[in-house]
């Protein structure tokens, strides 16, 4: 069976005056998601974008704000460089959105009790890459990847890619 993926128009308020065409994964119908290396997802961004390919990878969630990015697996807080791909969370289920609510507060108790060496939670996540747009000006556009699926990875791996 094919998988089906549908885009429409996303109305109303969108954090960070992002606005979006998503597309919808319906997991029912769809083909498995291609497990993808960060380097190429980053790499291929734009061209999986432009045929909402579902994907899954391992990377570091990071939440400021109402910003969603994740970052490659190795990321660390003094890794300034790093790409990153950016996260649309809004239409996700509230299990998604609750986990990724969770990681942030982890992160700021940590923060807040003088301890900035952790960069995000290591994820495992799934979902399709789509186009989004800036809400304040729709010609601005960008790759991003609508959250279907995301957990943690219990065994991170270290800095030089091991586990």
């Amino acid at each position: 069976m094919r998988g089906i993926v549908t885009s429409l128009a996303i109305v109303g308020t969108v954090a960070l005056g992002v606005a979006a065409t998503t597309s919808i994964w319906h997991p029912e119908a769809a083909i498995p998601p291609r497990n993808i290396d960060f380097k190429d997802l980053t790499l291929d961004e734009a061209k999986l974008a432009r045929r909402n390919t579902a994907v899954e990878t391992d990377g570091v969630y990071t939440g400021i704000g109402a910003i969603d990015m994740l970052y490659p697996p190795q990321h660390s807080v003094g890794s300034l460089n790093d790409q990153s791909i950016r996260l649309l969370s809004e239409n996700s289920s509230r299990q998604v959105r609750e986990f990724l609510y969770s990681c942030r507060e982890r992160l700021d108790a940590i923060r807040k009790a003088g301890r900035y060496d952790m960069a995000g939670c290591h994820v495992h996540i799934a979902g399709v890459m789509t186009i989004c747009h800036l809400k304040i000006n729709l010609a601005a556009e960008f790759p991003c990847l609508a959250i279907k699926t995301v957990a943690a990875l219990d065994n991170p791996p270290a800095r030089d890619g091991s586990r």
